[in-house]
Formats: structure tokens, sequence, C-alpha cells
């Protein structure tokens, strides 16, 4: 006789409609499976609570207020248990989530309808540039955590671009500067570059920060 499939106890108390939520809750534990051996059975638990407030009842704010200490300790626990995991591009993203929470909670950052969150050291004179001019500029670009991955100044020259072929993040947050002013941008991933990252250098998701100065700029006649 063919031999019945055997359904878990846990699952004998889902009800069958249920049953393709609970194999995707299993589907996102997978993801985790990789750290999996370094937790002990506290952290699981805690790590399992984490996810129940967040998604079924409510999270503790007082917690979560400090969510990017938190996440780095939870980094670097796992680097020093030597532990590698496919979640840590999810990790990232948290990251670069609460780098654009804080950045608009800064004193005098606007944060727009798009998400970008802008900052205004020094305000410029004249107008301001549109989608088709050409700007120079001197302006430092770093990751969430930190790291510089592009900085004009240290190349000792600044960088001429044509905006509309910029970055979105960019195009939006430049068209609010005038020649002279100076700012910083906190760009969310989607008007950075996305998912896909850039070069090796952007890895994907990644939420941005540049300090900009706007020099000058040109705009052809229409």
């Amino acid at each position: 006789a063919q031999r019945a499939f055997r359904v878990s106890a846990p699952l004998r108390a889902v009800e069958e409609s249920d049953r393709p939520w609970y194999v995707l809750g299993v589907s996102l534990a997978d993801h985790l499976g990789d750290i999996k051996p370094a937790l002990s059975e506290a952290e699981k638990k805690a790590i399992s609570a984490g996810f129940n407030d967040r998604f079924v009842t409510k999270a503790d704010m007082e917690v979560l207020m400090k969510a990017s200490e938190y996440g780095k300790m939870a980094t670097d626990l796992l680097a020093q248990r030597n532990v590698s995991f496919g979640g840590n591009q999810s990790a990232d993203k948290v990251a670069s989530h609460n780098l654009v929470v804080e950045a608009a909670k800064e004193e005098g950052a606007i944060q727009t309808q798009t998400g970008l969150v802008i900052k205004h050291h020094k305000e410029g004179e004249g107008l301001s540039p549109t989608v088709k001019s050409m700007v120079t500029v001197h302006y430092t670009g770093t990751l969430a955590n930190g790291k510089v991955f592009d900085d004009s100044r240290a190349r000792g020259e600044p960088a001429t671009f044509p905006l509309e072929m910029l970055i979105p993040g960019w195009q939006e947050g430049i068209m609010m500067m005038r020649p002279g002013g100076s700012c910083k941008m906190t760009l969310p991933s989607n008007l950075a570059y996305g998912p896909q990252g850039a070069g090796g250098v952007i890895p994907p998701d990644a939420a941005l920060v540049f300090e900009v100065e706007l020099i000058e700029f040109t705009t052809p006649e229409a």
C-alpha cells in the first residue's frame, strides 16, 4: 500500500485554506537557515518574537528607536561567530531603510514625497537648475556603513554632469539647490541604483548619502 504523506503536528493545527501561508512562513525562515546553527534557542525565540511583533501584533517602538544600533550588534555578533548567510542582503536593506529614517529626523531636514531627504547646509544664490541643465559640483558619496565610494575632492577637481543623465535622487535634489549652496542628500535605494546596485561598488538596495556643493550650472536655451 502506498504510504500516506505525514503532516506535522503544527501543520495539522492549520486550516487547509491557510496552509499556503504556513508554507510561505517556512520559506521566509529558510532565508535565515544559514545562521540557525550559530544561534542559541533563546536567540531563535527572539527572532521569532521580533517577526511576530512586527508582522502580527505591534513591534516594540522603544527597541525600534535603536534599530540601527541593535542591527549592527547582530551583524557584529554573527561576524564573531564566522557566519556568512544569504540574509546579509536583507540586513543591508534594513540598514539602508534606517539610514533614511534617521536622516529625516535631523534638524532642518526635509523629506519630499518621493522619499528623498535633503538638509541644506548653505543656501546658494540665483536660480535653480532644471533637468536639462549641465551642473558642476563637488560631492562625496557614502554608504549606510559610512564607507566613502566616491569623492570629487579626493580627485582634485569638481565634476560636471548633464543632470538628466543622473540618478533620480540627484535630479530632484540638485534642482532644489542654487549655485554656491551645499547640502546633504540621503537617497532611498529606489532613487539611487535600486536592486541592481552599481559596478560592484554600490550593493543592491543601498540607500546613499551625498554631501553636495553646487558650484555652477548652465541651461541651454529652449
